[in-house]
């Protein structure tokens, strides 16, 4: 069973000696958001997620791919001959399109 991403920002934290607090400090976010990733009712962005590649020194898609889910389904729905910036813009339209509640995962 392959760990998501919340269990594995806090699995690396905890290797890394870091409180919430002293990751959220790093990152410039607030440890309730830490807190949301860990437990899994928000996900980070993908910014978030190279930011923290760096401070646990892991390779960013050992974060990406630590998640079954999200991150998987969002690769299987973007067209492999698509560049980043028409991703990007099929992406947002995706989440505006969302409800508030859904959206909030992608925040």
């Amino acid at each position: 069973m392959s760990l998501d991403v919340g269990e594995k920002i806090k699995n690396l934290r905890i290797d890394k000696g870091l409180t919430q607090d002293e990751l959220a400090e790093r990152l410039n976010v607030s440890r309730a958001l830490v807190c949301k990733w860990e437990i899994g009712s928000r996900l980070p962005a993908y910014s978030v997620l190279e930011e923290l590649s760096t401070i646990f020194d892991v390779d960013s898609e050992l974060l990406i791919l630590a998640d079954a889910t999200v991150y998987e389904d969002l690769d299987t729905c973007v067209p492999a001959n698509m560049d980043s910036r028409q991703a990007s813009e099929l992406i947002s339209d995706f989440v505006r399109a969302l409800g508030e509640k859904d959206a909030e995962l992608f925040k």
